[in-house]
């Protein structure tokens, strides 16, 4: 029995190990090298046993070939040893919807199932009369495995938990088949001459979308949720935080077959014993803080009623290759559902690298703006202000950088992204910038042997000045001063915090992610979400700051996250290595409207980015010098750049740490140098 289970899994194992190469090569935008593995994947599932013939199905399936899916699963089939439950799944793999529906009418659900055990075969079964055509039956699936999921859902208490719960692309789908029933639902309505009810339908599609966009923020961000924030709490959720990233170093140790398996595993246990003491001390005072939460179902028309007459909430739920798409407008909302011949992760990991290195990349940026853009031409045309929440691999995308009208989106209006619509209602649109005190970091002096691959940024010190004297700021951290035990109890209690320094991104323990400090300190989200901050405003001037790991559910787990978890309102970061001296210029400019009130933080960095990208090299330089920068004829920038752990894959492994053009010569109208920085917030 033993041996029979160990060749099964070994044999398995290659064609399994290829297909996951093949999705991995598709989503770094490696077409001809994804395609190469889908091929293998399915000739190794072809010339195996009846045990891993199957997984041919998958292979043409994820590589989007319906056809070939369709002929490899009734080669399958033939095999009487496979059983009903896994026909059914299969068939929706190969797109044999028909037969799926027929096999899940003859296998009935369980009766007094224990909560959270049915909405995968609820998801399946949703799945199965969405592309059957009976859209009120799949609606029905998907409404009852949404409510078992969140019962579920319900007693999980750490943030942590919730989001592993969520990473499961299964997750995503649940809640995309609801919203896809829906709109099939409007389209019917609409065909009837029923707007009112076509209407309605679409504001529940959307809905349900973002229900599952915050299903997995952390729960202090929910309208619904007053968490405690005294001492206790704030330990308790840096503590499940820490938890799960020693759990994370520890996998990545076994799996790196690393020294450090052992020490890993002490830290485990020990994360493990504190998360324990802290809870339990909360539930002896019985004020557990998330003890009776739920995810909050904001409805449609709150979230309209805080939208400008000119304004467009774009919101993306991106399944696979299915997207479901909506603009929502103070009065309506508009949708559609796309089936994607290939992923769309690749397009927007090829334009970002060409956005990093300097190039072009016309055909990712115009296949882009006709697939999310185009459709909602016509209420995009005249809007002044639009906020984007995307999902997976749009995470990273700008969507400012995209044509649309014979120009780039955020050139004729002000662009600014959300993780999730609800956090629309946290303090309304476009707000002046808080009063308040502000804090500043700068160029901090950091420990060359701990981060080999970094150098120390003028430019960074140059705009930590700049922007400090604009605020007149008390609280600056600059170079050997910027250590963590001094800046950490200063961090509450302020409007504004600046951060110009190098980023750190572990794509392994994403929570271990941090602004590099002086010496070997360093800032990690760990450590944001176990503060209050509560700043208006945070500026993360540093490498890729709004990079994060993906979930398999669409999240992005990164600085961002921490920061909103820490009660930050908006945070600009920058989705690649930015140029330390346009940075610098940019930064300044951006600070300096801020500072002649009126403006927004969003209006602020949309003015700042427009003014720089029609600059030359030589105006870029000249306004560097005028603020004190020191920067000799012909030299070169250098990048923020990312100190990224040892094993990882560079996510621009053909960026340089220095720029190849001299400053001088440099244009703004690069993207690599106007549009690197984002707005999450409003």
């Amino acid at each position: 029995m033993g041996a029979t289970l160990t060749r099964q899994t070994l044999e398995r194992a290659r064609p399994l190990a290829a297909l996951i190469k093949a999705r991995l090569n598709e989503r770094m935008g490696w077409d001809a090298e994804a395609d190469l593995w889908f091929e293998a994947t399915a000739k190794y599932s072809r010339a195996g046993s009846n045990e891993v013939n199957w997984i041919e199905v998958l292979a043409f399936n994820a590589w989007g070939k319906r056809a070939e899916a369709l002929a490899a699963y009734r080669e399958v089939i033939k095999d009487p040893a496979l059983q009903e439950g896994a026909l059914a799944s299969l068939a929706l793999r190969a797109g044999d919807f028909a037969y799926a529906r027929k096999l899940f009418a003859s296998l009935p659900l369980p009766e007094n199932a224990p909560r959270g055990s049915l909405w995968r075969d609820l998801a399946d079964r949703a799945e199965a009369e969405v592309e059957g055509g009976d859209l009120s039956a799949a609606q029905a699936h998907a409404d009852r495995g949404i409510a078992d999921l969140e019962a579920a859902m319900a007693g999980l208490t750490r943030h942590s938990d919730r989001l592993e719960v969520c990473d499961d692309i299964s997750v995503a789908s649940l809640y995309q088949y609801a919203a896809r029933a829906r709109l099939g639902l409007a389209a019917a309505a609409d065909a009837r001459g029923d707007p009112a009810t076509a209407e309605e339908q679409r504001r529940q599609a959307f809905a349900l979308a973002d229900r599952h966009r915050s299903l997995a923020l952390p729960m202090e961000l929910s309208q619904q949720v007053h968490a405690a924030r005294d001492p206790l709490t704030l330990r308790w959720r840096q503590a499940s935080t820490e938890h799960v990233t020693a759990f994370q170093r520890l996998l990545a140790a076994l799996m790196a077959r690393s020294d450090r398996v052992n020490s890993a595993t002490e830290s485990l246990a020990a994360a493990e014993r504190e998360l324990a003491a802290i809870e339990a001390e909360l539930d002896a005072k019985s004020k557990h803080p998330l003890r009776a939460a739920s995810a909050d179902d904001s409805r449609t028309g709150d979230l309209q009623a805080q939208l400008s007459p000119q304004a467009v909430l774009l919101e993306y739920q991106l399944v696979g290759r299915d997207l479901v798409a909506f603009a929502v407008t103070a009065t309506r909302v508009h949708a559609q559902y796309t089936r994607l011949p290939r992923g769309i992760e690749g397009r927007v990991n090829r334009l970002l690298r060409a956005c990093a290195g300097g190039g072009a990349a016309t055909q990712e940026e115009n296949e882009l703006a006709a697939i999310l853009l185009e459709p909602f031409a016509a209420v995009l045309g005249p809007a002044k202000r639009v906020i984007v929440v995307p999902s997976g691999g749009l995470s990273a995308l700008p969507f400012h950088l995209l044509p649309l009208g014979g120009k780039a989106f955020g050139a004729a209006r002000v662009v600014s992204y959300l993780p999730a619509a609800l956090l629309l209602s946290r303090g309304g649109l476009d707000r002046p910038l808080a009063a308040g005190a502000s804090l500043v970091i700068g160029d901090p002096e950091f420990d060359a042997d701990s981060h080999p691959g970094l150098r120390r940024l003028a430019g960074a010190a140059v705009e930590a000045r700049k922007v400090a004297e604009l605020y007149a700021s008390e609280a600056v951290f600059e170079a050997a001063g910027a250590r963590e035990d001094d800046l950490k109890p200063q961090l509450p209690g302020r409007a504004m915090l600046h951060f110009a320094a190098h980023g750190r991104l572990d794509d392994v323990a994403p929570y271990t992610s941090s602004i590099v400090l002086a010496g070997r300190d360093e800032l990690t989200v760990s450590d944001f979400i176990g503060l209050q901050i509560d700043a208006d405003l945070a500026v993360l001037s540093a490498c890729d700051t709004g990079r994060g790991t993906t979930t398999l559910g669409g999240d992005v787990i990164g600085l961002t996250r921490g920061l909103l978890a820490a009660g930050v309102k908006r945070c600009v970061v920058s989705l690649w290595p930015v140029d330390d001296v346009a940075a610098c210029v940019t930064m300044v400019a951006f600070h300096s409207l801020l500072k002649k009130g009126g403006k927004s933080p969003a209006e602020a960095l949309a003015m700042a980015q427009e003014g720089v990208r029609n600059l030359g090299g030589a105006e870029i330089a000249a306004r560097y010098r005028a603020m004190g920068g020191v920067l000799g004829a012909g030299e070169r920038s250098w990048r923020r750049g990312s100190s990224t752990p040892a094993r990882q894959l560079s996510a621009f492994p053909e960026t340089d740490t220095e720029d190849p053009v001299a400053v001088d010569d440099a244009s703004g109208s690069s993207a690599r140098v106007w549009a690197p920085f984002i707005l999450i917030g409003c």
